[in-house]
C-alpha cells in the first residue's frame, strides 16, 4: 500500500512526502518492498533528498539478501555524482584501501620505506570502524599491508589483536556473517608466514568455522589448519579434515584433502599405530591416491620395529591390522587398487602370524581379491605372491597345507595368463610349495621383509660346486681376454667373405674385356650342374648358329653377346638380337 501511496506522491511531486515514503519503504521487514524503494530512490532522487535516507542506504549494506545489497550499492553510486560531500566519507575509505594496497607494494623487501609506514598504518588500524562492513575491509587491508612489508613486531602485534576481532567478536554475535570469517580466516594465514606461533590462540575458533555451511570457507579453513598443523594438534586437525573428506562428493577435492591428510600423518604422527589408523581410513575412504611411496611407507611403518621394543606389542599392532580392518573389509569392491596391494601384502606377511585366523581363510579372502579384480594385474600379482607366502611359512612351519580348489584353479589360470609377469609368479609358487621345509624357511624366512639383501657379487656360494665340477672332469672356464682360437666376431678375418670381383668389373665398365675375362674365370672356378644350363637357348657366336652340345659354351656364348657394341641389353630367350641404329 505504501509503495501506491510512494507512486501518488510521485506524480504530484512532492518531495518532502517524497522523502518520508522512502525513508519508511527502506525499513520495511519485506525485501521486495526494500529492493522498490532503492529503485525509485535511484531514479528520483535530488541534492536535497540525499541526506534524509544516505544513512538508511549505508545500513542495507549489510543486508541478508544479496538483492538489496547490490541495490544499496547502485544508490550510493547515482548519489555521488549529485552530492559528493554526502558519500565522502564512503569514498575515502575506498581511496584508503587502494592506497594501503600500493604501500604493500612498495615496502615489500623495502627496510628503509616501510619504516615510515609504520605510523601511517597503525593510525588507520586504530581508526578503522569495526561496526561496518567498509571499516572492516579498510581493517583487512591493514592486516595485508604489515604482512608484507617488513617485519615490524609492535605492528604485528596489532595486526594479531585485529584478526581475534574478527575471529571471536563475530563468531559470537555475527556468526551469519561468512564474510568476516573469511577475512580473519584469510589474514591469519597471512601473518602465520612471519610467525606460525601466532595461530596458537586461536585454533578453536578456526576449528569452529568447519562447522559453518558456506562450503568456501571451510576449504580456507582447511587451507589455514594445513598450515598451523604440529605434532600437538595433528590428530584433531586431521580428524576432521577425514570427516570432511567423506562428507563430500567432489573425488578431485577429496583426493586433494586425502593427500594433505597423508602428508601431515608422515610429518607428525605421535604414534605408529595412529599413523595406521589414520592412513587407512584415507585409503578406504578416498580415490587412488596416485603416489605408489604413501602404500610402500604404511607397508614400511607395520613391518619396522616399534617405538616399543616389544615383540608382543609388535605383534598385536599387526594382528589388530589384519583381523580388525583388513579382513573386514577385504570384500568392498569400491576399495582402490593401492589399498587392495597393501592388503594383500598384509596379508601375505602376518596373516596367520598370530595363529587367530588359519591359512585356508587368508587363502580363500586373497583368491577372491584375485578373482574379483581380473583387469588389474597388479593387484593379481600381489595375491599371488601373498599366497606363495602363506603356503611357504606354513610348510616351514611343519603344518601341512592343502591347496584351496579356487586357489588352485586360479593358479592354473595365471599359469596360461598373457602377462608373463603373472605366469613367472604363479609358476614360481608351484615350485616352491613342492621343495623341503628347510630349504623354503631359507628362500622364505617369516617376517624379514625389512632386513637388508646381502648381495655377493662374487657368486661365493657357487664355489664348492664348481669345484666338484671340475674334479669329475669338467672343463675350466677360461676369461674372454686369455682365449685363443675362438670365433671373435669382432676382429673376424675378411678373408672369408662372399666375394663380388665379378659385379665390380661389371660396374667398372660394361662390355670391357676385364668383365669378359672375369666372368669367364668365373665360370671356370665355379663348374654349375649340365641341366641348369642348357635352357635351350641359342648362342650368339660369330656365324649365328645355335647349338646346345657344350654347356660352358652355352653360357660363353651368353655372357660374351649379352651386351652389344654399344653396351645395350639384349632381350634374353627370345631368339632376336637388339635393332642396329641402321635399322
Amino acid at each position: 500500500m505504501r509503495v501506491v501511496e510512494q507512486i501518488y506522491v510521485l506524480k504530484n511531486n512532492k518531495s518532502g512526502d517524497i522523502a518520508w515514503g522512502k525513508s519508511k519503504d527502506l525499513k520495511s521487514d519485506n525485501f521486495v518492498v526494500v529492493c522498490v524503494a532503492l529503485n525509485v530512490t535511484c531514479k528520483l532522487i535530488n541534492e536535497e533528498m540525499i541526506p534524509t535516507v544516505i544513512q538508511q542506504v549505508v545500513e542495507l549494506l549489510g543486508h541478508q539478501k544479496e538483492a538489496v545489497r547490490k541495490k544499496a550499492v547502485m544508490a550510493l553510486h547515482r548519489f555521488y555524482p549529485r552530492s559528493p560531500s554526502s558519500v565522502t566519507h564512503l569514498v575515502s575509505n575506498f581511496r584508503k584501501i587502494k592506497l594501503l594496497k600500493i604501500l604493500s607494494l612498495l615496502g615489500s623487501g623495502d627496510k628503509q620505506s616501510s619504516e615510515q609506514m609504520y605510523t601511517i598504518i597503525g593510525d588507520i588500524m586504530r581508526k578503522s570502524d569495526t561496526t561496518s562492513n567498509i571499516g572492516n575491509a579498510v581493517l583487512y587491508e591493514c592486516i595485508c599491508c604489515v604482512s608484507s612489508i617488513h617485519h615490524n613486531p609492535k605492528l604485528f602485534g596489532a595486526a594479531a589483536d585485529a584478526i581475534a576481532k574478527f575471529l571471536k567478536v563475530y563468531l559470537s554475535f555475527a556468526s551469519d556473517i561468512h564474510n568476516l570469517k573469511y577475512l580473519g580466516i584469510d589474514a591469519l594465514g597471512r601473518l602465520i608466514r612471519i610467525s606460525p606461533e601466532i595461530a596458537e590462540p586461536h585454533q578453536l575458533a578456526v576449528i569452529d568455522c568447519l562447522e559453518d555451511p558456506d562450503d568456501i570457507l571451510k576449504r580456507k579453513t582447511f587451507e589455514l589448519l594445513y598450515k598451523m598443523t604440529k605434532s600437538s594438534n595433528v590428530e584433531v586437525i586431521v580428524e576432521r579434515m577425514i570427516e570432511y573428506m567423506i562428507s563430500i562428493n567432489d573425488n578431485h577435492y577429496k583426493s586433494e584433502i586425502a593427500s594433505r591428510c597423508v602428508e601431515l600423518s608422515e610429518q607428525s604422527a605421535p604414534t605408529n599405530h595412529w599413523f595406521i589408523q589414520t592412513l587407512n581410513k584415507v585409503f578406504q575412504h578416498a580415490m587412488d591416491l596416485g603416489n605408489p611411496k604413501v602404500a610402500h611407507n604404511l607397508m614400511r611403518v607395520i613391518a619396522e620395529e616399534f617405538e616399543e621394543d616389544d615383540d608382543t606389542a609388535d605383534s598385536k599392532l599387526r594382528s589388530s591390522a589384519v583381523c580388525g580392518i583388513y579382513l573386514g573389509i577385504i570384500g568392498d569392491p569400491k576399495l582402490p587398487s593401492m589399498f587392495l596391494q597393501v592388503i594383500c601384502w598384509v596379508l601375505g606377511e602376518y596373516g596367520t602370524a598370530d595363529g587367530k585366523y588359519s591359512a585356508s581363510y587368508v587363502s580363500g579372502k586373497l583368491c577372491d581379491v584375485a578373482e574379483t579384480h581380473p583387469s588389474d594385474d597388479t593387484v593379481q600379482a600381489y595375491a599371488v605372491t601373498a599366497l606363495m607366502k602363506v603356503f611357504s611359512f606354513e610348510k616351514a612351519a611343519g603344518r601341512n597345507m592343502d591347496m584351496l580348489p579356487e586357489c588352485r584353479s586360479l593358479i592354473e589360470s595365471l599359469s596360461a595368463s598373457h602377462s608373463t609377469d603373472l605366469q613367472q609368479r604363479a609358476y614360481e609358487l608351484q615350485a616352491i610349495v613342492n621343495l623341503d621345509a628347510s630349504v623354503i624357511q631359507n628362500i622364505m624366512p617369516s617376517d624379514a621383509s625389512c632386513e637388508d639383501s646381502q648381495i655377493d657379487k662374487s657368486l661365493s656360494f657357487l664355489t664348492s660346486y664348481v669345484q666338484k665340477s671340475l674334479e669329475e672332469g669338467a672343463q675350466p672356464y677360461i676369461p674372454e681376454h686369455e682365449r685363443s682360437g675362438t670365433l671373435n666376431f669382432r676382429n673376424h678375418d675378411t678373408t672369408h667373405s662372399l666375394r663380388f670381383e665379378a659385379y665390380e668389373g661389371q660396374r667398372k665398365g660394361k662390355g670391357s674385356k676385364a668383365t669378359r675375362h672375369t666372368a669367364d674365370q668365373t665360370s671356370q672356378r665355379v663348374q654349375p650342374p649340365p641341366h641348369l644350363l642348357d635352357l635351350g637357348l641359342p648362342s650368339f657366336g660369330p656365324s649365328g648358329s645355335s647349338s646346345t652340345a657344350d654347356p660352358l659354351k652355352q653360357l660363353e656364348g651368353l655372357l660374351g653377346s649379352g651386351q652389344d657394341g654399344n653396351g645395350s641389353n639384349l632381350g634374353h630367350g627370345s631368339g632376336r638380337t637388339a635393332p642396329t641404329k641402321g635399322d
